[in-house]
């Protein structure tokens, strides 16, 4: 089912229901059919995610914008404009400017524009308007350039609102980092994902929705496909799925190879042979946990408050009236209450208990004193 169409494409600064004719214009198979995207693997990979635009008109044989791209500064824009986009997703390339970010910043400005709050006069007369391809041009140059109102977009989603204190509904983050382009309305076991992720926001730190899209851990006891709308267990799910990224990332190994049917004992197998160790799938969640409860023991001490931070944005607590994820809220606390009772944490904070079984007294002793 495509994403426009299941609920999972934010729209509007996540506030539109539908946007059919908008997505078969920057989708599949007007996607194909106008860019023809040639594989771009990285060295040696088999899966090739990347793709090469090979269309002569787009003048450079650039990298062709990715999902979470057109769904940021796409759609959730309504920008239609392929070309545009495409031309955008080059200018973000090469001043390193990261689309998932920009698309939550713009689509609060948009927000802010049309409700008044901001006009002509903050934006530096760019007209910051739905579906407005030019101005969207017009602020990554400023956002890259530290030039008027693009000096403020450049600090983030909760500098942006200390500025415009009365704009924070518009501020769909959490931690201060924009939420990517996976509702989780759609998709609830993206909710962990989304509001409790030791960095903010973030749809690959344990990519759970993997679970509703048939991918299964059987080695870690998740040998089924859940259903999206189901929420019990998307907490424990949650933890699951963090606990295995982590190992990947410490791996510096790709998250995308989890889609090649690469499974984790065939990881597993591969870093013993490198290595000579000899772990176990177990082995490797549990070192995973490890780093999960060592980064938020970092977070803890950098003053960061989980009641208050790992909270599902306004925006996101309110359900669609069409499409196919109408009618749904997930149940937050209650998955989030399920995800710390995983982790033997205590309202965000993990028990001392559960810092000596992971070896981690250090970060035990500052916590508790002893």
């Amino acid at each position: 089912m495509p994403r426009e169409e299941n609920g999972l494409l934010p729209m509007r600064n996540w506030s539109q229901d539908r946007w059919p004719e908008g997505a078969k214009k920057i989708g599949t198979p007007r996607f194909s059919e106008e860019l023809k995207p040639a594989r771009w693997p990285c060295s040696f990979c088999v899966m090739g995610c990347h793709r090469r635009i090979t269309n002569p008109k787009y003048g450079s044989k650039t990298a062709g914008p990715e999902y979470e791209t057109l769904g940021m500064i796409g759609a959730n824009l309504l920008i239609d404009d392929l070309e545009a986009l495409v031309k955008a997703n080059d200018l973000c390339n090469r001043y390193g400017i990261d689309t998932v970010e920009l698309g939550g910043i713009l689509g609060w400005a948009f927000d802010a524009y049309e409700a008044g709050i901001i006009g002509r006069d903050d934006t530096d007369g760019v007209e910051l308007k739905w579906g407005n391809s030019d101005a969207l041009l017009a602020m990554i140059e400023k956002i890259a350039k530290r030039e008027g109102f693009g000096d403020l977009l450049a600090e983030g989603l909760r500098a942006c609102v200390d500025v415009y204190p009365e704009t924070k509904p518009y501020a769909v983050e959490v931690m201060g980092q924009a939420v990517a382009a996976h509702d989780p309305r759609a998709f609830f076991a993206e909710t962990i994902t989304t509001i409790a992720s030791t960095r903010g926001a973030c749809h690959i730190h344990g990519f759970a929705e993997a679970i509703e899209l048939g991918m299964t851990i059987p080695e870690l006891g998740l040998t089924e496909p859940m259903d999206r709308f189901e929420w019990r267990k998307k907490g424990y799910v949650g933890a699951v799925f963090q606990d295995v990224q982590q190992f990947w990332n410490s791996l510096v190994w790709c998250f995308f190879y989890f889609f090649s049917g690469v499974n984790l004992s065939d990881e597993v197998a591969i870093l013993n042979a490198i290595t000579g160790w000899n772990l176990t799938p177990k082995d490797a969640a549990k070192i995973g946990e490890r780093i999960v409860n060592m980064q938020q023991c970092f977070n803890l001490r950098m003053g960061l408050d989980p009641l208050k931070e790992n909270v599902l944005p306004p925006k996101l607590s309110v359900p669609h009236r069409e499409g196919g994820a109408a009618g749904r809220i997930p149940p937050w606390r209650e998955i989030l209450d399920e995800y710390w009772r995983t982790r033997d944490w205590v309202n965000g904070v993990p028990r001392r208990r559960k810092l000596v079984e992971l070896g981690l007294e250090d970060f035990a002793k500052e916590i508790y004193g002893y």
